[in-house]
């Protein structure tokens, strides 16, 4: 089983913010009343309306409550300050999900130690969020995340534990061009551990301008140290 150690606070966050949405002046509905979970509706448009009007109240709120999150799940930024090509906040974790092998032949297994990695989502939704192609959203991440990975490199190379830490991994649903970026997509197993990362792509899906009728699962991203420092390194570049 693959836990979620943070999905606490994340689920008192979204309980907060519909709480908050109950007492807006806007005419919209409930947060939670399309979701259908067996459908795949976080990216699949299962929420079928919410006005332009609430985007403008929930995007404040969100941004609000980020520092708090970042705090309580002990992220921190792979520089000594918040850089603006740089979209990952990260913290050093317990892998514990099932042993895996990479494409480069480094084995991932239980307890070993690795940087997860987070995009800094509401600063991103900020600037996506009246971008209608999903196309050139994707290509916004994309470039962001490959201009990040260099300071990722760096930030591994000079960690205390650096002779620890195995490789990096994430979580995502937007899986298209990861490989290229030098990761391993991998799918999470567990069913109740896939269903809550779907939830809490949530506030993503309803405030941005996504509307695609393609089902999608949430995997893990996986690139070991070595291979990160192959393809990242700027001074071997």
């Amino acid at each position: 089983m693959e836990p979620a150690k943070n999905s606490g606070w994340t689920v008192c966050i979204f309980a907060f913010i519909q709480a908050i949405i109950r007492l807006l002046p806007v005419k919209g509905v409930h947060l939670f009343a399309e979701f259908e979970p067996k459908s795949g509706a976080c990216l699949s448009g299962g929420y079928k309306w919410i006005s332009e009007e609430m985007k403008t109240y929930l995007i404040p709120v969100w941004k609000a409550l980020d520092p708090v999150y970042f705090k309580l799940s002990r992220l921190t930024y792979p520089s000594d300050e918040e850089l603006p090509e740089n979209i990952f906040r990260v913290r050093i974790t317990k892998y514990k999900g099932r042993n895996v092998t990479l494409s480069d032949g480094t084995t991932i297994n239980k307890n070993d130690l690795l940087i997860k990695i987070h995009l800094h989502n509401i600063r991103l939704l900020s600037e996506i969020k009246d971008i209608k192609s999903e196309v050139t959203r994707g290509r916004i991440i994309f470039q962001y995340v490959k201009q990040s990975l260099p300071i990722l490199e760096n930030y591994i190379n000079n960690h205390k534990k650096n002779s620890e830490i195995k490789g990096i991994i994430g979580i995502s649903m937007l899986n298209r061009g990861c490989q290229r970026l030098g990761f391993d997509v991998i799918g999470i197993s567990h069913p109740l551990y896939r269903r809550f990362k779907r939830i809490s792509c949530l506030m993503i899906n309803l405030l941005s301008h996504s509307h695609s009728s393609k089902s999608s699962s949430p995997s893990y991203l996986f690139m070991s140290k070595e291979k990160l420092s192959i393809m990242y390194n700027k001074e071997s570049c």
